[in-house]
């Protein structure tokens, strides 16, 4: 068959430099995986999903679960729940304060599942990953992982439904929910005998209040609640989250026939403190064998107690604690003496013990300076903001050494900057993301009332304006006319894919991030891009390479959303405007 090489915009067959499918996904290294204008033999890929948010994604491989003997009565509680023939409360709301430790036990909980053979869906959100963090793809996320999920026909009820409705991603998520959930759940339980003997299917949604828009939250509680049929689907959804307005109001206004609510905050000192204490047992045992020459009873059970009291119940106290001293067993004595030695003084603010913890890593992370002049002194708090900062702020996931070349910064000097940092940040040398251990790390170093010491405090606009010129000055770099080396203006995707110039066709890592996020870096800047003169003359030198490479990553809409979105600045410059206008009308006429 002959190729087509007509000019213009082909929503099947897109075009590298004049298109693209129609509905693209948000990221360049793999969290996303969707085909929708193209109708392949499994129906399951016209579903979008969010590869990682399922609680097992490679992302969170090394995430903690549950200690043996720790939240042994909630953990009991939930699986009861799950395991009651009753339809009554299919939802259980687990509420708790920040770093109260609701995401491992999510985490615990949807394991134990798994390892039962339950039909699973989990969704994780996740604020240093963007597609995580949103809720335009939740729906189908869920519907696809309860398809991939324990249960062949449930499968097929699923296949059929997206078959009689291909366009379902495009439809209300309310739609989305009836269609893909509720009604192959119920016809599999009006099919089958004696369905109330069989477990329930499961959906783990973790940190929801995390979503990145307030109305999504309650959409997403008004849509699962909302919708007939949940009471006859054989369902069980578990939700976790700190509870914020938005959250206890969608609760508030829930029928108590439709959930379990339970508060981390409510559980006794007592049993708390015990499983902190079975926490730091196993965590000190295991620096004592990484030492090597400490004494079995070290650092005995005094500390124990004064360590556990010093938690203020927050689990992540802890367990940042315990990464604090694994990251250099060498010297840990040393390092538990410091906070130990800190002065505890009481407060009614519950993070400050967490606040002050974080305090001390970042002053041991700093360099020592006194023997540097004061211009290195300055360049080396400079390399520290930058990348911190940065890293605070990603929209998306990103690797150490794509790091170093979106900062335009040596790879040594970011990883000896990490290398310091890893009981809050985590970076790997195998290409992996780099993360932070908790998002209460970003809340604190993001505020200057909790990070007291302004050397450490990151400003979130200042360091989105330093990213937005970072992918300005990586995308002027890096982009030109026929990055791939198509040779054919005409040339598809799929056409280059097979040939060997393909092997060329490669939009390094840190180029794809600076392509897809420099606007939501300079929208969160503070700046006025529609007068930025680094923008303006990105645009007049680069606009068309720059499509191109949105193109090649199947995100010519996203690229078309972003001219949309700066025309609606009311302060756009006259030239940059009428130059926005001649782009919009190419975009949609090409």
């Amino acid at each position: 068959m002959t190729a087509s090489h007509r000019v213009g915009h082909h929503f099947i067959n897109p075009r590298a430099t004049n298109g693209a499918t129609q509905y693209v996904g948000d990221h360049y290294a793999g969290n996303v995986y969707q085909n929708f204008n193209q109708v392949d033999s499994d129906p399951l890929d016209l579903l979008p999903a969010v590869c990682n948010a399922s609680f097992d994604a490679t992302s969170r491989q090394n995430g903690p679960f549950c200690l043996d003997d720790t939240r042994v009565e909630i953990l009991e509680r939930i699986m009861l729940w799950s395991d009651s023939a009753s339809n009554d409360k299919p939802i259980f709301w687990l509420s708790g304060m920040a770093g109260t430790g609701k995401s491992t036990i999510a985490r615990t909980i949807a394991q134990r599942f798994q390892d039962k053979g339950r039909v699973l869906a989990s969704f994780f959100f996740a604020r240093d990953n963007a597609a995580s963090v949103s809720a335009k793809d939740f729906f189908t996320t869920i519907a696809k992982q309860l398809a991939t999920s324990e249960d062949p026909a449930l499968r097929e009820k699923i296949c059929a439904a997206t078959r009689k409705n291909p366009d379902i991603a495009h439809k209300a998520q309310r739609l989305q929910w009836q269609r893909l959930v509720l009604k192959p759940l119920t016809q599999l339980c009006e099919e089958r005998q004696n369905p109330q003997n069989r477990p329930s299917a499961v959906i783990v949604i973790d940190a929801l209040v995390e979503c990145d828009r307030q109305d999504d939250i309650t959409d997403i509680l008004r849509i699962i609640c909302g919708c007939r049929g949940l009471d006859h689907a054989r369902l069980r959804i578990i939700i976790t989250s700190r509870p914020e307005t938005a959250i206890r109001l969608g609760f508030e206004d829930m029928p108590q026939r439709l959930h379990w609510t339970f508060s981390l905050d409510d559980v006794s000192h007592k049993i708390v403190n015990a499983d902190l204490s079975v926490f730091f047992n196993h965590w000190l045992n295991y620096v004592r064998r990484k030492h090597g020459g400490l004494s079995s009873g070290w650092p005995g059970a005094d500390s124990v107690t004064s360590l556990v009291a010093r938690c203020g119940g927050l689990f992540i106290y802890a367990s940042t604690l315990s990464q604090f001293l694994l990251q250099n067993p060498k010297v840990c004595h040393g390092r538990l003496n410091l906070i130990m030695e800190e002065y505890q003084v009481s407060s009614n603010n519950y993070l400050e013990p967490l606040d002050r913890m974080y305090l001390t890593i970042l002053r041991v992370s700093a360099d020592d300076t006194s023997a540097l002049s004061d211009h290195e002194s300055e360049t080396l708090q400079e390399h520290f903001n930058h990348v911190v900062g940065s890293i605070v702020v990603l929209q998306d996931d990103i690797s150490a050494e794509a790091l170093a070349l979106l900062l335009r910064m040596p790879m040594m000097n970011v990883v000896g900057i990490l290398h310091n940092l890893q009981s809050v940040i985590r970076y790997f040398e195998d290409g992996r993301a780099i993360r932070l251990l908790h998002e209460s790390f970003r809340e604190f170093i993001t505020d200057s009332k909790r990070c007291t010491e302004l050397r450490f405090h990151v400003e979130p606009e200042r360091a989105h304006k330093k990213l937005l010129d970072d992918c300005l000055e990586t995308m002027k770099v890096h982009l030109k006319q026929d990055m791939c080396n198509a040779r054919d203006p005409a040339a598809t995707i799929e056409e280059v894919q097979l040939n060997a110039a393909s092997q060329r066709c490669q939009l390094l890592p840190h180029v794809q991030y600076a392509c897809s996020n420099w606007l939501e870096h300079g929208q969160k800047s503070g700046l006025d891009l529609g007068n930025y003169g680094q923008l303006s003359e990105f645009f007049y030198t680069h606009f068309l390479h720059w499509i191109e490479a949105m193109c090649w990553m199947d995100k010519f809409a996203k690229a078309v959303g972003y001219v949309l979105t700066l025309l609606e600045s009311p302060t756009l410059e006259c030239r940059l405007e009428r130059f926005l206008q001649d782009a919009k009308r190419f975009l949609v006429l090409h």
